[in-house]
């Protein structure tokens, strides 16, 4: 009851206090898809249109769009559980570390591959192309809500990118994932919306 209650009071102190800032001009903002490939999202699971709408949006609105793909073949010294687990899903299906057909990558994407590290900033070289761009806004999405997501959203903040979730793209909304987004990660992102107020707010900026 105490740690429920706690995880209520944290959420709306977040939202009253840190959140009104929610502001998407085109030349600094960035959708940053982690690991969206195929032995994470094959073509049956229900992530792929919520993502593909997110970076058909993305197109329309001239954000950057970043890809950042965890390489199951890279040589680790020790892995971990987090890492097992993403290695057997990659190595579960054929061509798996590919990133899935409807997000394909194109030319003036940033594509950061061969990634060893769960977070798609730690010694990829991410951070100093994100900022020769200029960009300050980041919308992370991804499947792997736990373990490379959680990752990441924790070092871009601490990089100092203001950071929105949008859950739509992150899991299914009446699954274990979800609460950990509510009550884990909204202690740290600037920003969750749906994806629809993420649109209308992003479209006003544009207006």
């Amino acid at each position: 009851m105490i740690p429920e209650a706690i995880n209520t009071l944290t959420r709306w102190w977040l939202h009253r206090r840190f959140r009104s800032y929610r502001n998407y001009p085109a030349k600094s903002t960035g959708v940053l898809l982690v690991d969206v490939q195929k032995g994470l999202i094959p073509d049956s699971n229900r992530l792929l249109s919520p993502l593909a709408a997110l970076v058909a949006f993305a197109r329309r609105a001239e954000f950057s769009i970043a890809f950042s793909s965890f390489d199951a073949k890279a040589q680790r010294r020790f892995d971990t559980p987090a890492h097992r687990l993403l290695i057997d899903a990659l190595r579960s299906v054929d061509d798996g570390d590919s990133i899935a057909e409807r997000l394909a990558p194109r030319p003036e994407d940033l594509v950061v591959i061969e990634r060893p590290t769960l977070s798609a900033f730690h010694g990829t070289g991410l951070h100093e192309r994100l900022q020769e761009r200029g960009l300050e806004h980041l919308i992370i999405a991804g499947p792997a809500v736990r373990i490379t997501v959680d990752s990441t959203v924790r070092d871009a903040v601490q990089l100092g990118y203001h950071v929105t979730l949008i859950p739509e793209t992150l899991c299914d909304e009446i699954d274990e994932d979800s609460e950990y987004i509510r009550d884990t990660l909204a202690r740290y992102v600037q920003s969750i919306l749906s994806f629809r107020n993420f649109q209308s707010l992003a479209e006003k900026v544009r207006g």
